[in-house]
């Protein structure tokens, strides 16, 4: 179902589309820090876990120690500004508003 119930993905696809918009900078880090590990760190890895990798890594430094969830729940992950600027993310909202029968979300 996600990203856009059209491509295979999970919710941390999303979430690094919305750090290309509001956290460049550490998604570039991210990156490159994962990018540099050695294959006997990620050999281990199943679809999607780089993604997930990438989401943990910028969590840790927006919310040293912290899971994942408090960073999405109070950072900008999901906000206005990835709502107008990523197609998936306002489909995404869209499909919670109608599920839920909500008049819109506050971003």
């Amino acid at each position: 179902m996600l990203p856009d119930n059209k491509q295979l993905g999970v919710l941390d696809t999303v979430l690094v589309n919305c750090s290309s918009v509001v956290y460049p900078e550490l998604k570039v880090g991210a990156e490159q820090f994962l990018g540099d590990l050695s294959v006997s760190n990620t050999s281990h890895w199943k679809p999607f876990d780089d993604q997930k990798a990438v989401v943990a890594s910028i969590v840790s430094v927006l919310k040293p120690g912290m899971a994942n969830t408090p960073s999405i729940a109070k950072d900008n992950w999901i906000s206005e500004q990835t709502v107008n600027d990523i197609a998936e993310v306002a489909l995404l909202k869209q499909f919670i508003e109608n599920l839920l029968e909500l008049p819109g979300l506050v971003t």
